[in-house]
């Protein structure tokens, strides 16, 4: 069984975007220590990033919106905040991540809108 899984952009899909191009999306979870999630929004001066962490006990759900070519998975924590988002990711990664992640946290293997 898998003890870290991780999802990232599409460059396929990031193609409009230089920033994505070079700096995808990324939500790294591990079984271990939890979920982390990568976002650049800007690379030239003034770098603007966004990093942040949950444990596995405060997410609260991992789903997606699907999409015609990519889905974006969609990590939300108990205590609020901003989710976790990486857009324009693989249907196949979307879908290994989201049940790898639920399976951890007992939600089954659900990755609709509706899982709760």
């Amino acid at each position: 069984m898998d003890t870290r899984v991780e999802v990232h952009s599409s460059k396929l899909g990031s193609l409009l975007s230089f920033t994505r191009l070079l700096f995808p999306e990324r939500i790294v979870a591990d079984k271990s220590t939890g979920v982390r999630g990568y976002r650049v929004h800007r690379w030239y001066v003034p770098w603007s990033t966004f990093e942040g962490y949950a444990t596995l006990q405060n997410v609260a759900r991992v789903g997606c919106d699907k999409g015609f070519f990519w889905d974006t998975v969609i990590v939300e924590k108990t205590a609020g905040g901003d989710p976790f988002v990486a857009h324009r990711v693989s249907k196949r990664s979307a879908r290994r991540f989201i049940n790898t992640v639920n399976g951890w946290i007992g939600k089954g293997g659900t990755d609709g809108p509706s899982a709760a």
